[in-house]
């Protein structure tokens, strides 16, 4: 390499001088280049390709062919792959050695820890073909390595439930999504990667880089399938299985079946795992039941083994002649059916108290009152619920009424923070004149003896009936031990009434 030329001015020089220096440390032959360091790796992606390609008209003969006596020496003909439709494509991989008058592989010679024919220098000008071969080779070496990066940024957000696309598919855009963004925040510290990304990134509709959402969902299918296969194959190494099924609409509005199946593992646990969802179009039980049997045959399960089935109280799916229970007990009569005991509770809430008794119902709106009511406004939340104060009000829950157990908590452990904190909006001049009127609407009626009656009364029962609600939703749960927690929450109120 020619020697740089020294600078008369200071700042000039100095850049000069650093540059040389830099320059100086990756020969442009790479027969001279030796052991690689990381910040030579860094310098040569930064160099580029064509820095080092030496590529020329003709060539002379290699070392290795003017030691044999022969001439031979590389064409350009080799140079080019020539493809099946015609096309021929540079081969733009290979580097040349004026020096050695040997090609070698960039990529190889660059990130390879090997010592192949590419790494330590070509020169078989005899067989040309084996240079295509090589580019073959290469090429999938190259995008396995692509997709190993990508494979794993997929199962870390997998594992983890991190959604995984934003408002667009951009590099560079900080609305591209969690995929796209991790991808890039690794090539900041792989050269790989970010060489990856320069040279096959944002190409358009058609141009290989398996950056792609596509490519995302695939392998999301794939590992899916490959989960689905594990799952299946604990089930079939149970032998004998229970199967729980609901039905709920996705944002989209499409009906699915929920599937979740119950075994006993090799270790001798109970175990739960979820399959998956599946449309549906039907609601009847003969349909649910199809859909049910299908599920069990594509697992390569035996509908025979199964020994039990919970779902919900609906009629669709309860029904003891057209319900989803009976339809598969018609033929397999020894899967019984076990009603979801925690939805069965929830359902004796309701429509005990909802359905049955006014002053609750009065009690529970207002509760859901004083939590709009506060909740609309951070100044008003602010006035009760700081310092060391835990337990807050909750918006109440129509479909899981044991949740309403917490908004009843807070406020027989905060009544007089909350009543007073409406006493002085109410009598603030400052505020508007609904929240004044809101607020002294809401401190009479907690001003009343049968609303805070009504509160440690409601808060005892759901206190028990949570507790109660949780344990039956545990994983390891067994119908005997099911059975004594809903007795003993019936017998100990049973208890408490004729002691009152």
């Amino acid at each position: 390499m020619a020697a740089q030329p020294q600078q008369t001015e200071g700042e000039q020089g100095a850049s000069s001088g650093s540059a040389a220096a830099a320059s100086a440390i990756i020969p442009e032959d790479p027969a001279l280049w030796g052991s690689i360091t990381e910040s030579a790796r860094e310098e040569m992606l930064c160099k580029g390709l064509a820095a080092f390609q030496h590529w020329a008209g003709k060539y002379p003969a290699s070392r290795r062919e003017e030691k044999s006596g022969n001439a031979r020496s590389l064409t350009n003909d080799a140079l080019t792959r020539h493809l099946h439709n015609g096309e021929c494509v540079p081969q733009e991989w290979i580097i040349y050695s004026p020096s050695t008058g040997e090609i070698y592989c960039f990529a190889c010679k660059v990130f390879s820890t090997h010592h192949g024919a590419f790494i330590v220098g070509f020169s078989d000008w005899k067989h040309p073909e084996r240079i295509t071969e090589h580019d073959m080779s290469a090429e999938g070496q190259y995008w396995k390595d692509v997709l190993k990066h990508v494979v794993a940024v997929i199962k870390f957000l997998s594992e983890r439930g991190i959604p995984f696309r934003g408002d667009n598919e951009h590099l560079g855009s900080s609305h591209n999504g969690n995929y796209l963004g991790i991808l890039e925040l690794l090539a900041q510290f792989d050269p790989f990667l970010m060489d990856n990304f320069q040279k096959h990134g944002q190409k358009g509709h058609g141009s290989t880089s398996y950056l792609s959402s596509t490519i995302c969902e695939e392998f999301i299918g794939l590992m899916g399938e490959k989960t689905k296969q594990a799952i299946a194959t604990e089930l079939q190494r149970a032998n004998y299985f229970s199967v729980i099924v609901d039905s709920t609409p996705d944002m989209s509005h499409m009906d699915q079946l929920t599937f979740v199946f119950r075994f006993v593992s090799e270790t001798g646990k109970v175990a739960e795992r979820f399959i998956g969802f599946e449309p549906i179009h039907s609601h009847t039980g003969s349909s649910l039941a199809d859909c049910v049997i299908k599920m069990v045959s594509d697992l390569g399960l035996d509908l025979s083994n199964c020994r039990g089935q919970a779902y919900d109280n609906a009629s669709n799916m309860s029904g003891k002649y057209n319900g989803l229970q009976a339809q598969l007990k018609k033929n397999k009569p020894l899967i019984h059916y076990i009603p979801c005991a925690a939805h069965s509770l929830n359902l004796v809430g309701v429509n005990c108290v909802e359905n049955c008794c006014r002053e609750a119902s009065q009690f529970f709106y207002l509760l859901q009152a004083l939590y709009a009511f506060y909740s609309a406004s951070t100044h008003r939340w602010n006035k009760v619920f700081t310092g060391n104060i835990t337990l807050t009000l909750k918006s109440l829950s129509s479909t899981r009424w044991s949740c309403r157990g917490d908004s009843t908590r807070a406020l027989r452990e905060n009544y007089a923070e909350i009543r007073g904190a409406l006493q002085m909006l109410a009598s603030d001049n400052e505020e508007r004149q609904d929240t004044r009127r809101e607020a002294a609407a809401l401190c009479n009626k907690l001003g009343k003896l049968e609303t805070a009656l009504t509160d440690v009364f409601w808060d005892t029962v759901l206190h028990r009936f949570k507790l109660t609600s949780n344990g039956l939703q545990q994983r390891d749960m067994d119908l005997m031990t099911a059975v004594c927690l809903l007795e003993s929450w019936h017998l100990h109120y049973i208890a408490k009434r004729a002691i009152c």
